[in-house]
């Protein structure tokens, strides 16, 4: 840091309330260029061959399958917030009973061989799933290979979904940018990365995560207006093509360098 003539990070907040904590580095160096997303993986044309498999995987949880996704793609770790989530879902009789709630938490075999971090969330995401009897509403597979992924945002943009991001930080959230690019509108919390991309693309909601009835009253504002969602939906797709790919990353730093 103390040597370079520039350091590139993702997002402000990467240089504001990270880089800064160093006392070699001199914020008049940073120069903020975001990541890109593969729009070849990530993208808004789905195949019902991939619907239907996705739709495979979640149907053993879900009474009605049909229903709006209310997507969550994580780490299972106290950062990313998942218990807050299901939370705020199960306070919400609107949302129990117009939308689902996905949550893909990475891959496991059995719960008791996790670390001990993850086996607290997933203990946590187990009671309240029991506290506010969400059977038939929740689903959490154990597996999914990684190019499932895009298939799975794809699935929950065809039945009208949200990304949701409950993390209490977020320095970047290039899940977001991946779900845009399929389509997928976002609610997401309003810390760093997930307002610069916001910002850029007004493709959703962004929340205090905090407030637990504050996010459910925008979980339940999102959801059942269809010609918002399309909107949403639109400006993902093109905002992250404009400013989140990687041809626009290249000629950035290039044209930084030049």
């Amino acid at each position: 840091l103390k040597s370079a003539d520039i350091v590139v990070t993702s997002t402000k907040q990467e240089s504001v309330y990270q880089y800064s904590q160093y006392s070699s580095f001199s914020p008049h160096k940073a120069r903020v260029i975001p990541p890109g997303v593969d729009h070849n993986k990530f993208h808004h044309i789905h195949s019902t061959t991939e619907t239907a498999e996705i739709e495979n995987m979640m149907k053993p949880f879900l009474k009605d399958s049909t229903k709006p996704p209310l997507l969550n793609i994580s780490r299972a770790v106290r950062r990313k917030n998942i218990p807050s989530l299901i939370e705020a879902y199960g306070r919400s009789e609107k949302l129990k009973r117009k939308t689902n709630l996905i949550l893909i938490l990475g891959c496991r075999e059995n719960t008791s061989k996790l670390d001990s971090h993850q086996k607290e969330v997933f203990h946590q995401i187990f009671e309240i799933i029991d506290k506010y009897n969400l059977y038939g509403k929740v689903a959490y597979p154990k597996k999914h290979s990684p190019e499932q992924i895009p298939s799975i945002y794809r699935w929950a943009a065809s039945r009208g979904g949200f990304f949701v991001n409950p993390a209490l930080t977020e320095p970047f959230g290039l899940t977001l940018l991946e779900a845009s690019s399929c389509g997928l509108p976002i609610i997401s919390t309003d810390d760093g990365g997930p307002k610069e991309i916001h910002s850029k693309c007004d493709n959703g909601l962004l929340v205090d995560v905090n407030n637990i009835n504050n996010f459910k009253s925008i979980m339940e504002k999102a959801i059942g207006n269809n010609s918002q969602w399309q909107i949403w939906s639109r400006n993902g797709i093109e905002g992250v093509h404009r400013h989140f790919s990687w041809d626009n990353h290249v000629r950035n730093y290039l044209s930084m360098l030049s």
